[in-house]
């Protein structure tokens, strides 16, 4: 049995509930952004490391390990800007020289023969790393250009599982920020490899419940949440209902900032930010 675990974006409480939930596996699969706005980075570690010693793990980088790296290095990452650039930077000032060596060493894909026919681990996509595989339409066109059986990926924070000619697409949707519609909940895959070469295996795609809001009380409590007030309450919204808020909603906010104060704002003051957010919300859900 082989766990899949992607997206934990730092949220250590829902990590250690799936890996509390862990049948007995073999090795388990972390397809990238371990770290990300959520404050727990030495927690998050502290529970991988645990794992490696009771079973193979294997890592690969997704596009929050490039972003560290890049503000790591004095660079300023695509995507990133105001408060969400103050949370990419509080993390990076808490990393030590042997997570940087650590996360320099991964790769953004790997290959293994446990799996029939073989499979390819990434983030995105294989050629990827943010690339996307939420459709049947995606997973066909990205399945047609791999001469691996399995695609596992992650990313999308949407769990999904495709089965298409003899080939298999398992997005293992997120541990710490889950988008499937649900709050509190953390989601991985089971895949148990078949004993026969010509059948594919069985897929799982497991959800767990976790302690969303002691998660949300230990964010409003850390510096993040004082450093980078907007995205800090984006995280919470996406925790609490397992919606997603962050591309659309910053993206609105901005907007709205810009509308309100005249000028284009990376930093959004956080009364005029809440202001943004109730209408958004309204007029999207009600």
């Amino acid at each position: 049995m082989i766990a899949v675990l992607s997206d934990i974006h730092g949220n250590y409480l829902a990590l250690k509930a799936v890996i509390d939930s862990l049948p007995l596996v073999s090795e388990i699969w972390i397809l990238g952004d371990t770290l990300g706005e959520l404050p727990f980075p030495f927690e998050t570690i502290s529970c991988l490391e645990q794992l490696k010693e009771h079973t193979t793990l294997r890592m690969i980088a997704g596009n929050r390990e490039y972003s560290l790296l890049e503000a790591h290095k004095g660079e300023h990452p695509d995507w990133w800007k105001g408060t969400r650039m103050r949370a990419l930077a509080w993390t990076v000032d808490q990393l030590r020289d042997v997570h940087w060596r650590e996360m320099e060493q991964l790769s953004n894909v790997l290959y293994t023969d446990v799996l029939s026919g073989g499979a390819v681990l990434c983030h995105g996509t294989p050629k990827q790393v943010r690339g996307m595989i939420r459709t049947r339409k995606q997973a066909e066109k990205e399945i047609k250009h791999c001469s691996k059986t399995w695609i596992i990926c992650g990313h999308t924070h949407n769990s999904k599982f495709f089965r298409i000619d003899h080939k298999n697409i398992v997005n293992a949707g997120s541990v710490g920020i889950s988008l499937d519609g649900v709050g509190g909940v953390a989601c991985y895959a089971l895949i148990e490899p078949s004993k026969k070469r010509e059948e594919s295996g069985c897929v799982e795609l497991r959800y767990v419940s976790y302690d969303v809001e002691k998660t949300v009380e230990l964010l409003k409590k850390s510096e993040v949440w004082e450093l980078a007030p907007g995205i800090a309450r984006t995280e919470m919204l996406e925790l609490q209902t397992g919606r997603h808020y962050m591309i659309r909603l910053v993206s609105f906010c901005h907007k709205y900032a810009e509308q309100y104060l005249g000028y284009p704002v990376e930093d959004i003051p956080t009364e005029l930010w809440v202001e943004a957010e109730k209408k958004w919300i309204t007029n999207k859900f009600c």
